[in-house]
């Protein structure tokens, strides 16, 4: 079994200059996992792996099994667009399946723009780099009676098991929308808004039926 460790986010703002990227360590923010806030799913950070020379800039791994990952990405925070300097420790000792390690960040729902938004301790930041992978973002298809897809939505992780959700959290109304149990909370997650939480009744029979909907997840072992 493997136990699931809390990741520490770190990212420093920084001004976009002629000179180039600039970091502001005086304004250094961290992100945030879920913890009590209502409309909120932990998701898997990730990065393909032919992408990572372009957004990790460096990586320290430390004696208890951590790594320390210094990423450049772009995003909007406090209505500024600019480039930031990511610092992301995730617990990594033995787990190759992904970038970053085993660890969640606090997603929020997605911009009009269908950007990521995750939360910060000073607010939410729009990911704005699409090399960046916040959960598995088609992990849901959605199919019609000839078993053609229609429509995609996400999950937390490309395996469930790494953000301790299952298949039948996940189904798709009559209405289009995607509807996952979270605790004892029903979560609505919209695909250009943030996640508002609904009446449990529209999570009361999940189940996925497979003439209807296919759930992708994968296997880190």
């Amino acid at each position: 079994m493997r136990f699931h460790r809390t990741s520490i986010l770190c990212i420093t703002a920084v001004l976009a200059l002629s000179a180039g990227r600039v970091r502001g360590d005086d304004h250094r923010i961290t992100l945030l996992d879920c913890d009590k806030e209502t409309n909120c799913v932990p998701m898997l950070l990730d990065v393909s792996e032919p992408d990572e020379k372009d957004l990790i800039a460096n990586r320290t791994e430390a004696p208890d099994g951590n790594t320390l990952f210094e990423i450049n990405i772009t995003g909007i925070i406090g209505g500024k667009n600019a480039p930031l300097t990511v610092y992301f420790t995730g617990y990594t000792d033995g787990i190759e399946c992904t970038a970053f390690g085993q660890g969640t960040v606090g997603f929020l729902g997605f911009s009009n723009s269908g950007n990521p938004i995750i939360k910060t301790s000073i607010g939410p930041l729009e990911i704005l780099d699409k090399k960046l992978l916040v959960g598995c973002k088609n992990c849901i298809e959605r199919l019609d009676k000839n078993k053609e897809i229609t429509a995609k939505y996400p999950t937390p992780s490309w395996d469930l098991m790494l953000t301790g959700n299952k298949e039948t959290d996940f189904s798709i109304g009559t209405d289009g929308k995607e509807y996952m149990r979270h605790g004892a909370k029903c979560l609505w997650l919209p695909q250009n808004d943030l996640i508002h939480e609904v009446s449990p009744a529209m999570c009361a029979s999940m189940s996925p039926v497979k003439a209807q909907i296919r759930i992708k997840t994968g296997s880190c072992s």
